[in-house]
């Protein structure tokens, strides 16, 4: 008895089933970002920040202060400023939020302002920093505040 090995088929020939579920993946995702960007809604007139800056002032100027904070965060939400000019706004922003007795956000954007430099504020936030955590009993914030703006300078 003779022993050979069993015959050998040749390799069936590679599917590209593969390729072709890729190629319809790329054109659906390529469909759907086209279709993304064809249908996004077009900027409103009320997106201006010339005109947001405009409103905030004058809401500001009539004593509106929590419309006037709001339409300054919408306004540094849509500008593109330097970070100086950004601390500036966000010092405004921060006096008009203390101005209506809001300590808790004033603060917050006061803190802003500091971290984006301050500019030649940094003597006043380190005031108003303080003056914010006073008012709202946080003696010992206002404390450490203090001996940081003292240790700076």
């Amino acid at each position: 008895m003779e022993l050979r090995p069993p015959p050998v088929s040749p390799p069936p020939p590679p599917s590209r089933r593969g390729l072709y579920v890729l190629l319809v993946a790329n054109l659906m995702l390529l469909a759907a970002v086209g279709l993304a960007v064809w249908l996004r809604p077009a900027p409103r007139p009320g997106d201006d920040p010339a005109r947001r800056r405009q409103v905030a002032a004058k809401l500001q100027a009539a004593g509106a202060l929590d419309e006037a904070a709001a339409e300054w965060t919408r306004y540094l939400e849509t500008a593109d400023r330097t970070a100086e000019e950004r601390a500036g706004i966000a010092y405004s922003l921060g006096n008009t939020l203390l101005e209506a007795g809001r300590y808790e956000s004033a603060l917050r954007w006061f803190y802003e302002a500091e971290s984006l430099g301050g500019g030649g504020l940094a003597d006043e936030l380190g005031r108003r920093i303080v003056h914010c955590l006073e008012r709202l009993g946080r003696h010992h914030a206002a404390a450490a505040a203090m001996g940081a703006s003292v240790a700076i300078a």
